[in-house]
C-alpha cells in the first residue's frame, strides 16, 4: 500500500514538471513536408516549406537532407519566422529526404515526421494535350487538366469548345494519369465516365514528343441539356411583404471554406453571378487555419491545408470590392487530420498556448483587414464553442477578451463575435459590433421528419429566434448576424441522415439519397419568410457558394432553384423604392402639349432601387389588357432607352410598373438625373405621365 502511495506521487510529480516543462518552452513543428510527399525537382514550379512555432522565436535556420537525417544542407541560415519559406528543391532523386527547421541558436529545432520523396527526371517529354467539350459548359467557364499528384493547369482556349496545353514534367516510360475538368475543380466539376462515373485518363509517355487528342462527352453534376430542373413555386410569397423595413440588411453569401489556388481565376464571374441572381451586396470570406496538434501543445498552421495564402486572400479582398460589393472576413481554427479527444478539461496553460497563436493569427488577419479596407471582421474563440466546459468558460472568456482589445487597436471596421446559445453567459460578447451565428438544417433544433418537415423547421425556427436569439440580443444589445445559412439539396436533408457530408459532390452519386432542388428551395423560402420578420437580425450569409455551376446535392444554392429565391427575398431585403407618387395618366394627343419633367421631381441618394411608378388610369380600363410602355432619357447623353412592352390585365385604376425594371445600382452616380416616361396603350389610345429623378 505504501509503495502504491510513493508511486502514484512520484508519477503525479514527473506527469505535473512534465506538462509545465513543456507549456514554457518554445516549440517549432514543421506542416510541409512532413512524410510521404512526393515532390517534383528541376519543374516550372516551387514548394512552400511551413512550420508553426510556440514562444519567442524570431528567425529560424532552415535545412534538408536526402540521406534520412544523416547530414543536412542549408536552404536558409536566417530567415523571418513568418512560417512558411518558398524552396526550389535540389535536382536530386531520393526517397529518403526529411525537413529540419530550428532556431538560430539551435536550442529548439523539428524536423518532417517522416520520409519524403524527391523525383528529378532531367529528360521529359513533350505533351501537348488538344480536348473537345462536346456537351453543355457553361460559357464562362475555363477548362483546366488535371492530374492524380499535384494541382490542375488551366488550359488556353483555341477555338469554339476546343482547349490546349503542353506539359514537359513526364519522362519517358511515366504513365500521365489525367482528367479534365472545369474551373480547376478537378475533384466535383470533373468529366464523367460511364462507366465508373469518377475516373481517370491513362496516357503511357512512350516517346519524348507526344500530341493527344481527346473529347469530353458529360461534366459530373451538371445537366448534359444545361436546363436547371424546375420546382413548384405556386406557394412562395410573390410581393414584398409590408412588414420588411430594413435598408441596412447584410444579404451576403459566403464562398466555399476551403480554398483551392486554381479557383482564382473563376472570382470575377462568380462574383458577378452573386450580384447579378443573388442580389447581394455581402460576401464572407472564411480563411481557415489548420490546428495540426492538439496534445501535448496545440498548434496552428496559418496556412495548412485548405487555407488561403496571404497573396491570395489580398486577390480576394480587391476582387470583392471591385464588384462593389462589401467583405465580411472571417477566420477560424479548425482540425482536418487530427482530432481533440481528450475526455478532460484542458488546463489554462493549454488555453494560454492556444490563445498566443491564434490571437497571433488574428492580429494578422486584423492588419490585413485594416490596410485593405474590409468591412467586417469576425472573431470565433475556438472550433465549436459548445464544446468548451462551464470550467473552461472563464478562461477562453479572458483569453478572448485580451484578443478582441488587441484587435481594435489595429483594425477600425465593425467586428461580429461569434456566439452559441448554449454558452451566451460570456462577457466577451459585449466587446462586437455583432453577434454571429449559423443555422443549418442539421442543427438539433431544426430537425425535422415527415410531410410536415419544412412547417417544423418554421414552427422550432420561429421558437428559436423568439425564445434564445431575442433574449440574447437585448441581454447583451447587440444585434444578430447569421454568418451561415445551409440547407442541402436532397430529400429529407433536414433530418440530419445521412449526414450532408456524406453525400457531397466529391463522391460518386449515392442513388438511395434523392437530389431534391425543391426540398432545399422550400427551406429557404421559409428562413426569409421567418427571418425577415426581425428588423435586429441585421444580415445572412449563404453557406458554401461554389466556384462553378453544379447541380448537387451540396448546400451551395449556385446555379439551383434556391438561388432565385435566395435572390428575391435580397432584393426585397435590400433594394430601396424610389418614392414615387401616383401620377394621373395623360391622354396622349398628337397636339397636346406635354407635360414638364421636372414637375415631377423626386432626389435620392446613391444606392440600388427598384424602379417602380404608378400611373392612375380610367375606369373603363378595368378588366381590359393593355401594354405597359417604358422609357428611359438621359438628357446628359441625349439618349432614349425602350425596355420591351409588357402585356397586363388592368385589376384597378392604380396600374403599377413593377416586375420591368431589375434593381438598378446608383451607387457610383452623383448629381445625375434622368427621365422616365410610362404609360399604358389600350387600342389606339396611351395614357402617360414622366417623373425626373435626380442622384445627388
Amino acid at each position: 500500500m505504501k509503495f502504491k502511495f510513493y508511486l502514484i506521487v512520484f508519477i503525479t510529480f514527473i506527469f505535473f514538471n512534465y506538462s509545465q516543462d513543456i507549456f514554457s518552452k518554445n516549440l517549432i513543428k514543421v506542416t510541409f513536408p512532413n512524410g510521404n510527399e512526393w515532390l517534383r525537382a528541376g519543374v516550372s514550379w516551387n514548394y512552400k516549406i511551413r512550420w508553426v512555432t510556440l514562444g519567442d522565436i524570431d528567425k529560424v535556420k532552415i535545412e534538408y537532407s536526402i540521406d534520412g537525417g544523416k547530414s543536412y544542407q542549408v536552404i536558409a541560415d536566417s530567415v523571418e519566422n513568418t512560417g512558411r519559406y518558398i524552396w526550389k528543391l535540389p535536382k536530386v532523386n531520393t526517397d529518403n529526404a526529411l525537413i529540419r527547421v530550428s532556431s538560430i541558436d539551435g536550442s529548439v529545432s523539428d524536423t518532417s515526421d517522416s520520409l519524403f520523396h524527391i523525383l528529378y527526371f532531367p529528360n521529359t517529354a513533350k505533351i501537348k494535350f488538344n480536348v473537345t467539350i462536346n456537351t453543355f459548359t457553361p460559357k464562362n467557364d475555363y477548362i483546366c487538366i488535371g492530374f492524380d499528384w499535384r494541382g490542375p493547369i488551366k488550359m488556353n482556349k483555341i477555338g469554339e469548345n476546343q482547349w490546349e496545353a503542353v506539359i514537359d514534367f513526364y519522362p519517358i516510360g511515366d504513365t500521365v494519369t489525367y482528367k479534365y475538368c472545369r474551373n480547376c475543380e478537378c475533384s466535383s466539376a470533373d468529366e464523367y465516365f460511364p462507366d465508373v462515373e469518377i475516373g481517370w485518363r491513362k496516357l503511357p509517355v512512350t516517346q519524348s514528343s507526344i500530341e493527344v487528342n481527346d473529347t469530353v462527352n458529360r461534366w459530373r453534376w451538371l445537366p448534359q441539356n444545361g436546363e436547371v430542373p424546375s420546382i413548384d413555386t405556386s406557394k412562395y410569397v410573390k410581393e414584398k411583404p409590408d412588414y420588411i423595413k430594413h435598408n441596412d440588411f447584410m444579404a451576403g453569401i459566403m464562398l466555399a471554406d476551403y480554398w483551392r489556388h486554381g479557383w482564382i481565376d473563376s472570382l470575377d464571374t462568380t462574383l458577378n453571378r452573386v450580384s447579378k441572381f443573388s442580389n447581394a451586396n455581402w460576401v464572407e470570406y472564411s480563411p481557415v487555419p489548420e490546428i495540426v496538434q492538439f496534445y501535448p501543445v496545440p498548434l496552428i498552421d496559418k496556412e495548412g491545408n485548405n487555407a488561403t495564402s496571404e497573396e491570395d486572400l489580398i486577390e480576394i479582398i480587391e476582387k470583392v470590392h471591385s464588384h462593389g460589393l462589401k467583405l465580411f472576413l472571417n477566420p477560424f481554427p479548425w482540425a482536418l487530420y487530427v482530432s481533440d479527444n481528450s475526455t478532460q478539461n484542458h488546463s489554462k496553460d493549454w488555453w494560454n498556448a492556444f490563445q498566443e497563436q491564434w490571437g497571433k493569427i488574428m492580429l494578422y488577419y486584423a492588419k490585413i483587414a485594416e490596410k485593405y479596407g474590409v468591412e467586417m471582421l469576425g472573431f470565433r474563440m475556438w472550433m465549436n464553442i459548445e464544446n468548451i466546459s462551464d470550467d473552461e468558460k472563464s478562461i477562453v472568456n479572458s483569453l478572448a477578451i485580451q484578443t478582441l482589445e488587441k484587435i481594435r487597436n489595429i483594425y477600425h471596421g465593425k467586428i461580429a463575435v461569434n456566439f452559441s446559445i448554449h454558452k451566451a453567459d460570456m462577457d466577451v460578447f459585449k466587446y462586437g459590433d455583432y453577434l454571429s451565428m449559423s443555422l443549418w438544417t442539421i442543427y438539433p433544433w431544426l430537425l425535422c421528419n415527415g410531410k410536415d418537415s419544412i412547417d417544423k423547421v418554421s414552427t422550432n425556427l420561429k421558437n428559436h429566434i423568439e425564445n434564445e436569439l431575442d433574449k440574447i440580443r437585448k441581454e447583451y444589445n447587440k444585434n444578430i448576424i447569421i454568418g451561415q445559412i445551409a440547407a442541402a439539396s436532397y430529400s429529407n436533408a433536414c433530418e440530419g441522415e445521412p449526414d450532408f457530408e456524406t453525400q457531397s459532390p466529391y463522391f460518386k452519386d449515392d442513388k438511395n439519397v434523392q437530389l431534391d432542388l425543391q426540398e432545399q428551395a422550400d427551406i429557404y423560402e421559409m428562413f426569409f419568410k421567418i427571418i425577415s420578420q426581425y428588423p435586429w437580425i441585421k444580415g445572412t450569409f449563404s453557406f458554401g457558394y461554389q466556384y462553378w455551376d453544379s447541380i448537387d446535392k451540396s448546400p451551395s444554392v449556385r446555379w439551383k432553384p434556391a438561388e432565385n429565391v435566395l435572390g428575391k427575398w435580397y432584393k426585397w431585403l435590400t433594394v430601396k423604392e424610389i418614392p414615387f407618387y401616383s401620377l394621373e395618366g395623360l391622354k396622349f394627343s398628337d397636339n397636346m402639349t406635354l407635360p414638364n419633367p421636372e414637375k415631377n421631381l423626386i432626389k435620392i441618394s446613391s444606392g440600388k432601387y427598384a424602379v417602380t411608378p404608378s400611373l392612375i388610369v380610367p375606369d373603363d380600363l378595368k378588366g381590359k389588357k393593355v401594354k405597359l410602355l417604358f422609357y428611359v432619357y438621359f438628357p446628359s447623353l441625349n439618349q432614349w432607352f425602350h425596355l420591351p412592352d409588357k402585356d397586363k390585365i388592368i385589376s384597378d385604376e392604380q396600374v403599377k410598373f413593377d416586375n420591368l425594371v431589375d434593381a438598378v445600382d446608383f451607387s457610383n452616380l452623383k448629381n445625375f438625373k434622368f427621365q422616365i416616361w410610362y404609360g399604358v396603350q389600350y387600342k389606339d389610345s396611351i395614357y402617360f405621365n414622366v417623373y425626373t429623378v435626380e442622384v445627388d
